[in-house]
């Protein structure tokens, strides 16, 4: 399941940590949360381990710097599971529901996000927490101020 940043739940003074959270946590290839982090020996880059492995299958090279080596090519030796610690970070943080703007309140861990939001009672809505709807909930929320 791949989760976008923006439904990290945050409070608007903490933005310098979600900054720093995107950098650690950011798929290079899915550009979203990283799930089930793998890296790369080559480039020292993590990547959710679907993403790297279907990269590499499908193009024979590291996705950041386009090289394995001739020893190496093309090869899943390349890649390594990442530490205890960045996983135990990505299982702490909490995300919004999908259907936050249907109603759903719900903050849940990576792990459970999924399930919950198959079973979410207000996904028959019709909307879906995305970018866009998440700027305009923004936008709002300042103009009143």
């Amino acid at each position: 399941m791949k989760v976008n940043f923006s439904r990290i739940v945050i409070h608007p003074d903490k933005d310098s940590i979600l900054n720093m959270l995107t950098n650690l946590l950011q798929c290079k290839i899915c550009m979203n949360i990283i799930n089930d982090p793998y890296d790369c020996v080559c480039c020292n880059q993590t990547f959710c381990k679907t993403c790297i492995t279907h990269y590499i299958q499908m193009n024979k090279k590291c996705p950041y710097s386009n090289f394995f080596g001739k020893e190496n090519e093309g090869s899943m030796d390349t890649i390594k599971p990442s530490s205890s610690n960045l996983k135990k970070l990505v299982s702490s943080l909490k995300f919004n529901c999908a259907y936050q703007c249907n109603g759903c309140n719900c903050e849940l861990s990576i792990e459970d996000l999924s399930e919950h939001e198959i079973n979410c009672k207000y996904k028959n809505g019709r909307k879906v927490l995305n970018e866009s709807n998440l700027n305009q909930r923004k936008n709002s929320k300042e103009k009143d101020k």
